[in-house]
């Protein structure tokens, strides 16, 4: 690579500050948003088809104060 960010991490940073501008809370790839969705991740299958620890992107949570 010559130094340039490739497009997907343009694209990854675009979003996190557009994102962060609205005041939506983004969390990066290996950040936990919690311990119920971690394992979620860590469980699921990856989009290889490999076993678990997935990592998206970015990340965030909604919550819309519903129980």
């Amino acid at each position: 690579m010559d130094g340039m960010a490739s497009i997907e991490e343009k694209v990854e940073d675009y979003y996190k500050a557009r994102l962060r501008s609205l005041g939506i809370k983004v969390f990066n790839k290996t950040d936990n948003v919690n311990k119920s969705i971690a394992n979620a991740l860590f469980e699921s299958a990856s989009k290889s088809g490999g076993s678990g620890m997935n990592y998206p992107d970015i990340k965030l949570l909604l919550d819309d104060n519903r129980q």
